[in-house]
């Protein structure tokens, strides 16, 4: 059985078990998870985390805007995931580093996806992935990144206050991890409910010091 059989199994909700597993393949051709810490951004149920609890990471930390997806994966988990109650979009300050940080789905329910990378960037010690949607064009230029504007609405799956988010292009958002730090090292393309989507993962650059 596959992890995502295996979590669908457990009542893991809105997700599709192939295209988790087919994310978790990717994850595993770019680094290693064994005695490593990672952070999971706008994480729902935490199923990121337990891929990389089940990959070998140490200390996997889950942060989640709805108390409601934060219960519903504390009643189904296996493995030992912290979850964190908090909207992304005003993450606690005193948040440590982590080696690997995970951001699935949820900068295309952001207002603000530019300042979101900035601290997921410094947040990264090792490797940062991101699954997002993306402007098929620039129509707008807040915090000089362009993309375009989208409605939202109160489902479990949108935005946490049904506000209005920002997508990148994904020219604008590569050059935004370009700008914070990070090296793109893969990009994977794919469609998820039925809209294009893309996954991305990058290195963070060293600055040099010993």
């Amino acid at each position: 059985m596959t992890l995502g059989a295996e979590l669908a199994a457990r009542g893991f909700q809105h997700f599709v078990p192939a295209l988790f597993d087919a994310q978790v393949r990717l994850m595993q051709s770019v680094t290693t998870f064994a005695g490593k810490t990672t952070l999971e951004i706008g994480a729902m149920d935490g199923r990121h985390s337990e891929a990389a609890q089940a990959l070998g990471a140490c200390h996997s930390l889950a942060i989640e805007g709805r108390m409601s997806n934060i219960q519903h994966a504390i009643e189904n988990q296996k493995r030992n995931i912290q979850f964190y109650p908090a909207d992304v979009e005003r993450l606690p300050e005193m948040l440590p580093a982590f080696d690997i940080v995970m951001a699935y789905g949820i900068l295309y329910h952001v207002t603000r996806p530019v300042a979101l990378l900035r601290r997921v960037c410094a947040l990264t010690i090792e490797t940062l992935f991101i699954s997002t949607h993306c402007a098929e064009e620039v129509m707008f230029l807040p915090e000089g990144y362009g993309g375009r504007w989208n409605e939202e609405n109160n489902l479990p799956t949108s935005s946490l206050f049904g506000k209005a988010s920002f997508w990148l292009t994904e020219d604008e958002l590569l050059r935004c991890l370009t700008d914070n730090g990070t090296e793109v090292v893969k990009v994977h393309h794919y469609t998820i409910s039925e809209q294009p989507a893309v996954w991305i993962a990058a290195r963070k650059v060293s600055d040099g010091s010993p």
